[in-house]
């Protein structure tokens, strides 16, 4: 195989354009082909020319995954931040029976809240 830089500019702009049309900007292709680079430099020595331009492409896809799920989990953070009544739980039905129930004494209701919602031993 040739030196890490000849390798560099034989595929650095096919990993680009590829990039960039799987993520539709331009900054965030240029982290991803960086990255892709950066993986080839460290595993130089154990991959095949012939595999190349595929595995660099197949690097570049997975790092735009990585990017994608990290953006659906910063987003979703985020909501439940702007929302926080949304971000909570509804009550379980065992809870909702706990609480509603009339022919519960509050001691006992305390109790049973304390053991089965609230895990706690009868100690």
């Amino acid at each position: 195989m040739g030196s890490f830089e000849d390798l560099y500019r034989r595929h650095v702009q096919a990993v680009f354009r590829f990039a960039w049309r799987v993520t539709g900007d331009r900054e965030t292709a240029e982290d991803i082909t960086s990255e892709a680079f950066l993986a080839l430099y460290r595993n130089l020595d154990s991959i095949d020319e012939s595999q190349l331009p595929g595995w660099l492409l197949t690097v570049a896809r997975n790092r735009a995954r990585d990017l994608w799920r990290r953006r659906v989990v910063e987003q979703r953070s985020l909501e439940q931040l702007a929302n926080p009544l949304v971000a909570e739980p509804a009550a379980a039905p065992l809870e909702t029976w706990m609480l509603e129930c009339a022919d519960l004494k509050p001691v006992h209701r305390t109790c049973l809240m304390l053991r089965y919602v609230y895990g706690m031993t009868r100690a």
